[in-house]
């Protein structure tokens, strides 16, 4: 549910994203790109499902702000808490400074344009 960019290749994007595996494919023909680390689809299909959030893909398209506020009210999982602060906790650990980029889940279809 969540890989180093190291570790993902450009054949990972339908679940990590393409923005995210092709950073992967990026540093495997060794270009310098920053260590971090990508949470899946099924990362986050987990947060809604703990939270019990069920939702259509339709209102992910069109802004809901029922839906929104359910995300931003949500817990975590023990699970997914510790699989996120094993993996972050290997950079703050290092004292390396680090910056968040989060994508939509339909930033990727040819219909949508949702970067973010």
């Amino acid at each position: 549910m969540i890989s180093s960019l190291n570790a993902l290749k450009r054949k990972d994007y339908l679940r990590f994203g393409s923005k995210a595996a092709n950073l992967g494919g990026l540093i495997s023909i060794g270009m310098d790109v920053p260590e971090g680390f990508a949470l899946s689809f099924e990362f986050f299909e987990a947060f809604l499902k703990h939270n019990k959030i069920a939702y259509q893909p339709q209102q992910y398209l069109a802004f809901s702000s029922e839906l929104r506020h359910q995300i931003l009210a949500g817990q975590f999982s023990q699970q997914l808490s510790s699989l996120f602060s094993t993996s972050f906790g290997t950079i703050a650990a290092e004292g390396k400074m680090f910056a968040v980029r989060s994508s939509s889940l339909v930033e990727d279809i040819p219909v949508e344009a949702g970067d973010g």
